[in-house]
């Protein structure tokens, strides 16, 4: 992903007159360790991130089921309802947020610290999933550079909260049948929405409300009291163990590449609803099991444990697994987190939600009104001073500033290279694509293709070679492959073969950051034969070294250390980048017309990658090259092509 990276999740304990429920907590314990672990780096849990799905029915659950018990016997109110959602979201929040803004002010640059202010800003505003739904995407490579990324999902249940007690409220006065029937009737509109927008937007349909609520809502028509829970201790044995697999199994098939939510969201939204089902009504082996031992610790301390978790993740992983590799640096965020989160628990969580004498109503919204405030005044301060730049030194902030590098432009966007607003119609067949065939080259692919595209241009004028671009964020040049986060890609490609059968040009380069599996295995090898009917010539290029953070900020940090160094082969995660070059290179051998050009031997020969020349970065972020490194490989790779 992307992940495409969940939320400040909604780890709710039971409050007002719903008595505690620990196989409640198991269930928490369950979905924040599939969470943690997945953006911990824990590729044999592709799918970690439905957890904030799971919290979701969980949220849904313990607060519907309170709020309509309120409401059937009159005693409901607002200033109650939104006193314990304070109690139990701010504390800890605003501790978070402002240890999160002190390390924020001493390790991020200027620019990027004026982008965190603007997301504290939003997250404090309960708008943090707006403002990430225009700025990032969740499973994108720039998601490890956004602290307060995982507060999306508060804002979406915040924003449920808003609108939900009305709701319930206005459904206790009308008969029990419809008002069960109306609330299916909201939670299937949502899903269907969801699915829908999923072709449209995949980003909204992962941030905003109207696509996310009937995750809540699930929980909610459980809680309506509709639905008689089990009696049978063979049934709630049944259901529970059904659900607790349906979760797991969620988490180990579900991954980056999935269209999520929609659909796909129901199997842990179910799953999470199953155990609730079968444990709520009464006792079993399997229920007390969730609410004992590591299941009752991990899940008490779960709020506060997903709120430490991505901090550290986006300030500490990428340094941890340099030192320790990924599999110790997992184990080591996990327990560092797991250690603050107990920290925060015990010193923060409880205090304020047990002391009701001092923590009352007037200092619980007064002390929320003054912390709010503070953090909100020095995140505008950070914005109006620019991030303070005269932290950095010149030499330092210009080798930084260049991952805020423009590439539309050289990429030539909107005409040669699709980005994800575009559309089939803004491609230029007329200045992207060569008129004659005949000893034209064409490039096929997606970014990591258009990054060649300014020294490529100035080879083949200086060459005398006709040249074409066909290029799509995101979309890797094969034919029949739908991409989950680009809905476009399934067309373009289309397009781009029919064009090439059109054209016929001698040569097609096709490259991409490619994705295995069974079914691109298949339509790759597919996609070259039809290629190879045209008459071209297929190149297929090997998989472009992805760096775990932006190459500008690796170099400034060094500059900043007084580390010279510009070689690295420990900054990028070379085993993975391996076993997907290996992949290509061998669906590539089985046809023997094509040649095969290794990206990764050519910019990183013995796993050593030069990232500057002089105080110039070779990239602009941790993928694309800038014009200097563009010029510098794409005379390496295709001076020799571009030779007639």
């Amino acid at each position: 992903m992307q992940i495409p990276v969940a939320g400040a999740m909604p780890f709710l304990m039971a409050q007002g007159n719903i008595r505690y429920r620990g196989h409640i907590d198991g269930l928490r314990a369950i979905a924040v360790m599939g969470v943690v672990l997945f953006h911990f780096g824990a590729n044999w849990l592709p799918g970690g991130f439905v957890g904030v799905d799971v919290f979701f029915v969980i949220s849904g659950f313990l607060i519907s089921r309170s709020i309509f018990k309120d409401a059937e016997a009159g005693t409901f109110s607002y200033m109650d309802f939104y006193e314990r959602r304070a109690r139990r979201i701010l504390p800890a929040l605003f501790v978070v947020t402002a240890l999160t803004s002190a390390t924020a002010y001493i390790v991020l640059y200027p620019s990027e610290l004026v982008d965190y202010s603007k997301s504290v800003i939003a997250s404090l505003l309960f708008s943090g999933n707006i403002f990430f739904w225009w700025t990032a995407d969740y499973f994108g490579p720039s998601a490890n550079k956004l602290p307060l990324l995982h507060y999306w999902s508060l804002g979406v249940e915040e924003q449920f909260y808003i609108f939900f007690p009305f709701l319930a409220l206005s459904l206790t006065r009308v008969k029990a049948g419809v008002a069960f029937a109306i609330l299916i009737s909201i939670t299937l509109i949502s899903l269907i929405f969801s699915q829908a927008m999923l072709a449209i937007s995949p980003q909204a349909s992962f941030y905003l409300l109207p696509f996310r609520a009937f995750e809540l809502l699930v929980g909610s028509i459980l809680a309506k009291g509709e639905i008689s829970f089990p009696k049978s201790v063979v049934l709630s044995v049944v259901s529970v163990s059904l659900g607790l697999l349906t979760i797991i199994a969620s988490m180990i098939i579900v991954s980056e590449d999935t269209a999520f939510p929609g659909i796909s969201a129901l199997a842990p939204c179910i799953g999470a609803c199953l155990v609730i089902w079968g444990a709520d009504a009464r006792s079993t082996w399997i229920s007390d099991l969730l609410g004992r031992g590591i299941f009752s610790f991990i899940g008490k301390i779960s709020y506060s444990l997903y709120l430490v978790h991505w901090p550290i993740a986006v300030f500490s992983l990428p340094y941890l697994q340099v030192i320790l590799g990924v599999w110790w640096a997992t184990i080591t965020a996990t327990l560092i987190s797991t250690a603050l989160a107990w920290m925060s628990f015990c010193l923060i969580e409880q205090p304020v939600r047990t002391n009701k004498v001092f923590w009352n109503r007037t200092s619980i919204f007064r002390t929320g009104a003054v912390l709010g405030g503070a953090l909100a005044s020095i995140s505008l301060i950070a914005i109006l001073g620019s991030g303070f730049p005269g932290r950095l030194d010149r030499r330092t902030s210009e080798v930084f500033n260049w991952q805020y590098f423009d590439p539309s432009e050289n990429f030539r966007s909107g005409r040669c290279f699709l980005d994800i607003g575009d559309s089939l119609q803004s491609f230029d067949s007329s200045l992207c694509l060569p008129s004659d065939g005949d000893g034209s080259v064409i490039f096929w692919g997606d970014s990591s293709i258009a990054h060649y595209f300014p020294a490529v241009l100035e080879l083949s004028g200086e060459k005398k070679r006709s040249v074409g671009q066909i290029t799509s964020s995101q979309c890797a040049p094969i034919v029949g492959q739908n991409v989950v986060a680009r809905p476009l890609c399934k067309a373009f490609n289309d397009m781009a073969l029919a064009q090439i059968a059109k054209i016929k040009p001698s040569v097609v380069v096709m490259g991409a950051m490619w994705m295995p599996g069974s079914e691109a295995t298949e339509n790759l090898s597919k996609t070259i034969k039809l290629v190879e009917k045209t008459g071209a010539k297929v190149i297929i290029l090997g998989e472009p070294p992805i760096y775990r953070v932006v190459v500008p900020t690796i170099l400034a940090n060094r500059m900043a250390n007084s580390d010279p160094s510009a070689l690295s082969g420990r900054d990028l995660d070379f085993d993975g980048l391996m076993v997907t070059e290996k992949w290509v290179s061998w669906v590539a051998q089985q046809h023997p017309d094509v040649l095969f050009i290794s990206i990764l031997q050519t910019m990183c020969p013995e796993r050593q990658c030069t990232m500057k020349v002089g105080d110039m970065p070779m990239q602009f972020d941790a993928l694309h090259l800038t014009p200097l490194g563009s010029k510098i490989y794409a005379e390496k790779l295709f001076g020799d092509l571009l030779d007639k």
